[in-house]
């Protein structure tokens, strides 16, 4: 199993997110790139949760893995430098990498041929459809959450940067027939 971001979202904090999830499904992989991913993995090696692995779905899969190794295989001796209670006998270097977002054999063999540390490849619907009848894909993106009294929160990616809060200029309307908020962006690119 692993995550949506719509779950991270639902949390006032991201660490949150991965403590209720790991806890529940403790051999599963955990979504590291919601926000920011080198902070997500970061929290992950020093809150010691011990993750089957962690899932990269966006953005540049080849930077963010070799930079999400290089964490998780020197996480033992930042832990042992600094005060932190984190049991380091867990070994993240067993930590596995996952890669997904509309992935097909030719990004695959992109990222294998340039020793991507990528253990594995979750290929969704460039599996199960052909080019010559192609699908649309459609992707459920949890934008904004306000909860009573709690902070809001908002995610927003523009050009593979995301942005978050008061990173964002967008007009939400609430709709009067619904309990929902709808979202419209604001920027005109």
């Amino acid at each position: 199993g692993t995550m949506a971001h719509s779950f991270i979202m639902s949390f006032e904090k991201e660490e949150e997110a991965f403590l209720q999830f790991n806890s529940i499904f403790p051999q599963s992989f955990i979504l590291v790139d919601t926000y920011n991913t080198i902070n997500a993995v970061k929290e992950i090696i020093r809150l010691g949760i011990k993750p089957r692995g962690i899932r990269l779905d966006s953005g540049d899969l080849y930077s963010e893995s070799v930079a999400a190794r290089n964490l998780l295989d020197h996480a033992e001796a930042e832990l042992e430098r600094s005060d932190n209670d984190v049991d380091t006998k867990h070994h993240f270097t067993n930590t596995k990498i996952m890669a997904s977002g509309d992935l097909n054999e030719y990004i695959s063999r992109d990222l294998v041929n340039r020793n991507a540390p990528i253990d594995i490849f979750a290929v969704g619907t460039e599996l199960s459809t052909s080019r010559d009848d192609p699908a649309m894909n459609g992707v459920y993106k949890l934008v904004a959450v306000s909860a009573g009294g709690g902070q809001e929160r908002q995610k927003d990616s523009v050009g593979g940067a995301k942005a978050s809060n008061d990173e964002i200029q967008s007009n939400i309307s609430k709709m009067e027939d619904y309990d929902t908020y709808s979202m419209c962006n604001t920027n005109t690119d």
